[in-house]
């Protein structure tokens, strides 16, 4: 990590665009999601309708261990109803999913519990879509709920895949139901 010097230093030179105050409890509490073309959103709510085949949480911007906590916290004691694929951003989270606890199960073990997919080594893996034997890529027409950044055509493998962009919340409880599901809608 930089020196906080550094960080002041770049944030005083740092161009803004406008600055806001904002108060959370404004704010609505429903969770969005970016839909395939990245530029339509919806909440959860809004979308409980889509069908998914897959849920994938992870990669590297969605694959910290807060990211997994949250979906851990969702699983625990439930099923998935759909392939869920789990992707760590590195070796180090990897390791803390194995060693970070929630009412003495490890994560690991909560998702193992819950069906998913045994946890995939640190990798890009089906974010970056790669060739057809990647780890979790979309190979037909396939809808995808996913952690990840980006979910342009084609992003995730195939192009005729739909990805749907969302928090690990939302992700986690979609793959119990198997559509498109607000995690403060589950039983």
């Amino acid at each position: 990590m930089r020196p906080q010097k550094y960080l002041d230093v770049a944030d005083r030179l740092a161009a803004r665009v406008r600055n806001g105050d904002y108060n959370l409890a404004e704010l609505p509490a429903e969770r969005e999601l970016a839909a395939q073309t990245g530029v339509s959103y919806a909440t959860a709510r809004q979308a409980a309708d889509v069908k998914l085949d897959r849920a994938y949480i992870g990669s590297c911007t969605g694959g910290k261990l807060e990211d997994f906590i949250m979906a851990a916290r969702v699983l625990k004691g439930r099923k998935v109803a759909i392939e869920t694929c789990l992707v760590p951003a590195t070796v180090e989270i990897a390791e803390q999913m194995m060693s970070t606890t929630i009412d003495g199960q490890s994560l690991v073990e909560i998702f193992a519990n819950a069906g998913c997919v045994p946890v995939a080594p640190p990798s890009c893996a089906a974010c970056l879509g790669g060739p057809v034997d990647t780890f979790a890529r979309a190979q037909k027409d396939e809808t995808v709920i996913s952690t990840t950044n980006r979910n342009f055509i084609g992003r995730m493998g195939s192009k005729d895949a739909k990805i749907y962009l969302a928090s690990p919340l939302s992700t986690a409880a979609s793959a119990v139901t198997g559509h498109i599901t607000d995690p403060r809608d589950l039983p």
